[in-house]
């Protein structure tokens, strides 16, 4: 069984040429409010998908369901529609969702619609310190599961962050072209992470997790001024420092291999001795490996 996490736009309202500019980017708050046009639009979208022919007409359905389709779509697969946190939005993934399940191309209890907090495109400082946050919160629970990321749908802004979560948790990422009938895969592509950068702030980042925001000052504190590697972890905001989108992706991925609670020696690397250096026979190979063991002594779980 595969789980596909589908970005969703609304191409499948766009498609029929049906004016939403009354919801469009309207916050989902307000969903009670606009009732009346979300039942018209949602009445006309369906009317005319009712005698759409897939094996003929599967470019007129929408970005979603074509992409998971062509990607080989089962029935007793899951799918998980990520929808932004506008009226728009919530609607065009409800209506990629009845049409999923009218056609029998997925169960019921299978499909379902993830609305994130701040992902919008009104707001750009709203999208970047909090929409990529929950995004990437949310993704980070299926790391263990046999998920595909669709990105053919939805906001194309958020394609490089589901590309680098693809590529740190060894995820597949799959897209087609609106006009294409081939699916373009990301597979197997690593991705490393320099831990030792993570290491030098891993206080400061624990603590911002801990409290959400850390002084300027506090977090600059024995970081050279012109020292720009930490620069991609973090957001300033009034003399404050939290973590960047990115930087909590990072931050995840880390903590998985580095727990707080596993024992460390904070011995300084250059005092742990070798015991290569201090053996009296010749080794086979010993000056190939001194190197390597050198470098194995700088973890603080050694």
């Amino acid at each position: 069984m595969t789980t596909y996490i589908c970005t969703c736009g609304t191409s499948i309202i766009t498609k029929r040429n049906i004016d939403f500019e009354k919801i469009k980017g309207i916050p989902l708050t307000q969903w009670e409010k606009y009732g009346t046009d979300i039942e018209l639009i949602k009445e006309q979208v369906l009317s005319e998908l009712q005698n759409i022919s897939l094996s003929q007409d599967l470019n007129d359905t929408s970005a979603e369901i074509k992409s998971l389709i062509k990607m080989g779509l089962k029935p007793n697969d899951k799918v998980i529609l990520i929808s932004t946190y506008t009226i728009d939005g919530k609607l065009g993934a409800e209506l990629v969702r009845e049409f999923l399940i009218s056609k029998k191309l997925i169960a019921k209890g299978n499909i379902q619609i993830k609305e994130i907090k701040g992902l919008q495109a009104n707001d750009g400082k709203k999208f970047a310190n909090e929409g990529i946050k929950n995004l990437l919160s949310f993704l980070i629970k299926y790391e263990y599961e046999n998920i595909v990321l669709n990105v053919t749908g939805g906001y194309k802004s958020v394609i490089p962050y589901l590309a680098l979560i693809g590529m740190l948790f060894n995820k597949p990422i799959r897209y087609i072209h609106e006009d294409s009938a081939d699916i373009i895969t990301l597979a197997h592509i690593p991705l490393l992470l320099n831990e030792e950068i993570i290491l030098k702030v891993e206080p400061k980042l624990r603590k911002i997790e801990k409290e959400t925001a850390i002084s300027k000052e506090e977090w600059q504190k024995g970081i050279d001024y012109n020292d720009h590697r930490f620069d991609c972890l973090i957001e300033e905001e009034n003399a404050h420092v939290t973590l960047s989108g990115i930087g909590f992706l990072f931050w995840e991925r880390f903590k998985i291999d580095y727990p707080e609670d596993l024992p460390r020696d904070n011995t300084l690397p250059y005092k742990k001795p070798n015991g290569l250096k201090t053996q009296r026979k010749a080794h086979h190979g010993r000056d190939r490996i001194m190197h390597l063991a050198d470098k194995v002594l700088q973890s603080p779980f050694v």
